[in-house]
């Protein structure tokens, strides 16, 4: 009820106040409103509880609320199940690492995702991956087990991980096996790209040994070809079959290389044909038709095309930082340079996978050997 004081055309002041039977209308409402609300939040939170909940081992969901055994809980359900509604949804990882792990899966096929999780042997586990081509598929599929018995493992699932005590050669596939590209290949290929859409990238994976990612991923505001630096701040890649612009793939990825000599000269000459003078103005190095850029898969197949067009050699277009790797410690730079150049995190990572004695050097060593025996 509401009481006013005060002329017609002027109120001085106003006050309600509520009757015995709207005051009782109105603290029903409130209760059940405040009982609905309390219900909700507590639904609510039961819920979050249930979805977040955790036990000592780090095992979240239905899984920490188990009260059964180890055994009994590995035996409840298959290693495509704890795959895809257990292991997945916890990762905190990137998309394109989950779709590494998701080809891994698919590699191993649905006949042994569908096995018991306790059930698995490391006979079981070996002929599984031996049936896999050796190579990246192979690589895959055994990077997936690995991580994912291991989080089992922790998790209390398993008592100890079948993958310990085999060994399955992983192998190489064939663009890894190749010969690495010597200097006088690499003058034949900067030939071949010349007046080429993607000649400005090419040189710079061959100069710098750059990331094919790393390339893709430069504009010309990142050269600065006066001071002859090339900045790497993002990486164009496939993320799950789609193009996608990202940081670069390790905190030590993000650095600043150096081109001099012919291929800084060849550069600012593209720089000024392409409009953007000589320090450069903005666009993509190697432009294309999404999102100005061309996809990675796509500059795959134009090296190749322009390649084998030449008649030369041909090794994928990875392979050029292979290159740039072991030229530049037979040149006698200083593994610790090359590493800081590739963009490595430990110069172990450099000896070990990317460089290759070529042929040549590999000759040279023989005969060394060879008089030594006289």
């Amino acid at each position: 009820m509401r009481i006013r004081f005060g002329r017609a055309d002027r109120w001085w002041f106003e006050f309600s106040f509520n009757t015995a039977s709207e005051e009782s209308t109105c603290c029903s409402k409130r209760c059940a409103e405040h009982k609905t609300k309390s219900c909700a939040v507590r639904a609510r939170d039961e819920s979050r509880q249930t979805s977040t909940c955790h036990d000592a081992t780090g095992a979240p969901g239905a899984l920490a609320q188990s009260h059964a055994s180890p055994s009994e809980r590995a035996a409840q359900m298959s290693i495509g199940t704890f795959w895809e509604e257990h292991w997945l949804p916890t990762l905190e990882v990137s998309a394109g690492s989950r779709y590494e792990y998701r080809c891994g899966m698919a590699y191993l096929g649905e006949v042994f995702a569908q096995q018991a999780l306790c059930d698995m042997t490391p006979q079981d586990l070996q002929r599984e991956l031996l049936a896999i081509a050796p190579g990246s598929r192979r690589r895959r599929a055994l990077k997936t087990l690995r991580a994912s018995l291991n989080t089992a493992l922790r998790w209390g699932l398993i008592d100890k991980s079948p993958l310990e005590g085999i060994k399955v050669p992983v192998g190489i596939g064939a663009s890894r096996s190749a010969e690495p590209y010597s200097a006088e290949e690499l003058k034949g290929l900067i030939k071949a790209f010349e007046g080429h859409v993607g000649e400005a990238c090419v040189t710079l994976m061959v100069y710098c040994g750059l990331r094919k990612e790393e390339a893709l991923g430069l504009d010309w505001a990142d050269l600065q070809l006066e001071r002859g630096e090339v900045r790497i701040r993002r990486a164009w890649t496939l993320d799950a079959g789609r193009p996608l612009l990202k940081v670069p793939k390790t905190p030590e990825s993000e650095r600043v290389v150096f081109i001099f000599g012919k291929g800084l000269r060849r550069l600012r000459a593209l720089a000024r044909a392409s409009g953007n003078g000589s320090s450069c103005g903005a666009g993509p190095v190697w432009p294309g038709r999404h999102e100005g850029r061309v996809r990675p898969d796509a500059a795959s197949r134009a090296f190749r095309s322009v390649v084998l067009g030449a008649g030369l050699r041909y090794a994928p277009l990875s392979r050029l930082r292979h290159a740039y790797a072991t030229l530049a410690l037979a040149s006698g730079v200083d593994v610790a340079v090359v590493s800081h150049s590739l963009g490595h995190a430990q110069t172990s990572t450099t000896v070990n996978r990317y460089v290759r004695p070529l042929s040549e050097a590999r000759r040279k060593a023989a005969r060394i050997y060879s008089r030594a025996l006289g």
